[in-house]
């Protein structure tokens, strides 16, 4: 008799230790998630920091930090999908607001980063723009030059006038 009420019992624990088991696997995974997604956080920030530190440069490589922005941005919106519909109702509302709120700050440095990058790309462009308009300010002067300093059928006054307007030209433009 009293085996048989124990094993009554034994039988109806173990669906209970069952779903138990299966409860403690799932919060397992939870908090996987949220470590593996505060990992990604913090690499994300690293990275957005590490841009941050670094000038724009008249190189090429600025479409492709923008890219990678992009891309991480992007991820954001991922992440943030992954705290709303797999970890909202899994960890407590404080760290839920933490993630968020990391992704936000991440988020807002990364769209800083992009109108920096892109302002100083507007005055690199304006600087290249005014470095080919000087060449060729310049190439146009020596040009006129070569051909005064060469045999080209003007006299010594003739030539003597053309530098004087040349000067003038220069003083005008500088």
């Amino acid at each position: 008799i009293v085996r048989a009420k124990l094993d009554d019992l034994v039988d109806k624990l173990l669906p209970c230790i069952d779903l138990l088991i299966e409860k403690v696997k799932g919060f397992d995974q939870v908090l996987t998630k949220r470590d593996e997604l505060n990992d990604w956080i913090e690499q994300q920030t690293i990275f957005a920091n590490d841009i941050a530190s670094k000038p724009s440069k008249l190189r090429s490589d600025s479409a492709a930090q923008e890219h990678a922005i992009q891309n991480v941005l992007q991820n954001i919106n991922d992440k943030r999908n992954i705290v709303m519909t797999e970890l909202t109702n899994q960890l407590p509302d404080d760290e839920i607001t933490d993630l968020e709120k990391r992704l936000d700050v991440l988020e807002s440095l990364l769209i800083g980063e992009i109108e920096r990058k892109r302002n100083n790309q507007s005055i690199i462009d304006d600087y290249l723009k005014m470095i080919n308009d000087a060449k060729t300010m310049f190439d146009g002067f020596i040009n006129r030059l070569e051909v005064m300093d060469g045999p080209c059928g003007m006299s010594c006054e003739q030539k003597l006038n053309e530098i004087n307007s040349l000067r003038s030209d220069f003083d005008s433009k500088v």
